[in-house]
């Protein structure tokens, strides 16, 4: 059994780090510690906890099941201690925290870009990481304190989660300028006689929010092409014959490209929300950073 005596804050932060980098030398870069300090904690871990915590492979470290199981507790664990021990009153003007913010190429591009750059006035210490979606493991990822908030839908989200809704979106069909149906009536006969592209977030679907509507009126389309990529499914519907179904406020940007047209059935929209795990309920940043989110939305998107 560990004798908490033997522990203290420094060897905990070590581990959590090492955890995070899977890697002696990149843990000490980030812990401003040589490479031989680093592994002389590791070595007084392995002690403690008699278990080896990692062990080596071709591609580095490998955390031991033991490890494993202590990943989520030491981010809880540190979590809870940084916000015990900050007792100086938040001021984003002179806070210095790194900031991980996951979501799609979509809303880093229409919202989290500008309210980012927008915020920097306010807090120009401040520093923002913008991560890729994620989806499968948002939770997970929320939990071990890898991202610190996520931008996303509620379809992606958990009851475990918190949720705060910043905008809503909704949908118009595209497709290039100059395309024979431009100047045409899009009825959903010439519609469905198109080839359609799709972004699917977890990748390689081909079904989306308008084949469910389609299939309410007994209808399928072709769906030609699934990319994981909002930029990419501009291009492709630039370059060829295509259409697709975007988010209006970023096919707005892309009208000097595309031809805009309401959709010929109803396609419902969807939220956009920010996520967080409620063990930050009480971080000042996060709720700083949410505030400030969702009062950049309500001034600037308008109505989607």
């Amino acid at each position: 059994m560990v004798d908490i005596r033997n522990l203290d804050l420094n060897l905990l932060y070590v581990l959590h780090v090492l955890l995070q980098e899977s890697n002696v030398s990149k843990a000490a870069l980030r812990l401003h510690l040589t490479q031989p300090t680093v592994s002389g904690m590791l070595a007084r871990l392995r002690t403690i906890f008699e278990d080896p915590l990692f062990v080596r492979t071709s591609h580095g470290l490998h955390p031991t099941s033991q490890a494993l199981s202590l990943k989520e507790p030491l981010s809880r664990i540190l979590g809870d201690i940084d916000m015990l021990i900050q007792t100086a009153p938040f001021n984003p003007a002179t806070n210095t925290a790194t900031f991980a913010l996951s979501t799609n190429d979509y809303m880093q591009y229409v919202f989290l870009a500008p309210a980012i750059n927008a915020l920097q006035n306010a807090a120009p210490n401040m520093r923002f990481a913008i991560l890729p979606a994620e989806i499968s493991s948002l939770y997970e990822k929320l939990v071990q304190g890898d991202i610190d908030l996520a931008v996303t839908i509620p379809e992606f989200s958990s009851t475990k989660l918190r949720e705060q809704v910043v905008y809503s979106e909704s949908y118009v069909a595209v497709f290039r300028k100059g395309h024979p149906l431009a100047n045409k009536p899009l009825t959903l006969k010439r519609f469905l006689e198109m080839e359609h592209v799709i972004v699917s977030p977890t990748g390689g679907q081909f079904i989306g929010p308008t084949d469910i509507a389609l299939a309410e009126l007994d209808k399928r389309r072709k769906v030609t092409v699934s990319v994981s990529s909002f930029f990419a499914l501009i291009e492709l519907v630039t370059l060829g014959d295509y259409t697709a179904l975007l988010p209006l406020r970023l096919a707005r940007k892309f009208q000097d490209r595309l031809h805009l047209i309401r959709p010929p059935l109803d396609v419902p929209g969807f939220d956009v929300i920010l996520a967080w795990h409620p063990r930050t309920d009480s971080d000042p940043v996060r709720r700083w950073l949410v505030d400030s989110l969702t009062a950049f939305a309500r001034e600037n998107m308008g109505t989607g």
